[in-house]
């Protein structure tokens, strides 16, 4: 026969074992739930890249087109001063320096770390 003590002490273990399951439940809840948080910020943050990407691709076509109307216009312009295929030299060399400025500007970017922003002031560390 059980008695009244030994039933109690069967409860109290069942519902610490209930209370542990629960604990791990809820731990994995979260932990899930934070994993599909980072999916979603990372898909939004891809979005935002294509857009932008997509904007640019579309904003470089018309200045690509006046690049080479003004070096057209450029060249046309030499040619009072030199002939045309010398005129067409001065033309490219000014791009090539132009490009290769570019690329040095990007590359001395590339290289530069970016600056660690700042924590948001938050509740004091229990530590202080």
């Amino acid at each position: 026969m059980i008695t009244p003590a030994q039933t109690e002490r069967q409860e109290a273990e069942l519902s610490v074992v209930t209370a542990l399951r629960r604990v791990l439940d809820a731990g994995q809840r979260i932990v899930v739930d934070r994993i599909d948080l980072a999916r979603l910020d990372v898909l939004a943050a891809l979005a935002r890249g294509v857009h932008g990407a997509v904007f640019v691709v579309v904003g470089v076509i018309p200045i690509a087109i006046g690049w080479l109307a003004l070096m057209a216009g450029g060249v046309v312009l030499l040619e009072g001063y030199f002939t045309q295929p010398v005129s067409l030299a001065i033309a490219g060399a000014f791009n090539v320096l132009v490009g290769i400025g570019l690329v040095l500007v990007g590359t001395q970017r590339m290289r530069r770390p970016e600056p660690v922003p700042a924590a948001p002031p938050g509740p004091p560390d229990a530590t202080e």
